[in-house]
């Protein structure tokens, strides 16, 4: 496990049900901002969200044991320090990161020994139930 100071987001588009890209999620933060669209290649977008439609999932600041970046919404599973197999989905709370699990108990994240990421709630919620 290892963190990084760098500052990350994800936006899922409810609306279309798809990632926006890095180059769209920076115009559309700048459209937000600006209250006006700032590009053509967002001004282009004919099936374009409104802010409501918009999940902006932070990340961590926590990599998997592969390496790849651990976001808000990510369904993780791993062990636990008391030698316990967890599954559940990354959530953010005021002070720390926990993972929910299906039967709604919490585990903090920082208390995981190992983890990686098996999917995220929007393109594979269905691995919440497969063992």
């Amino acid at each position: 496990m290892r963190m990084d100071k760098n500052f990350d987001f994800r936006i899922w588009d409810t609306k279309n049900s798809v990632w926006f890209d890095k180059g769209e999620s920076t115009n559309f933060c700048r459209f937000l901002e600006l209250g006006r669209l700032e590009t053509q290649k967002v001004l282009a977008r004919k099936d374009m969200p409104t802010p409501k439609d918009l999940e902006i999932e932070l990340w961590s600041g926590y990599f998997d044991i592969n390496g790849i970046k651990i976001f808000d919404k990510d369904i993780i599973a791993g062990v636990d320090m008391f030698g316990r197999k967890i599954k559940g989905v990354v959530i953010n709370s005021v002070f720390h990161w926990n993972v929910e699990q299906d039967d709604g108990s919490t585990v903090r994240f920082c208390d995981m020994l190992s983890r990686h990421v098996v999917g995220n709630i929007h393109e594979t919620e269905r691995l919440l139930i497969a063992n």
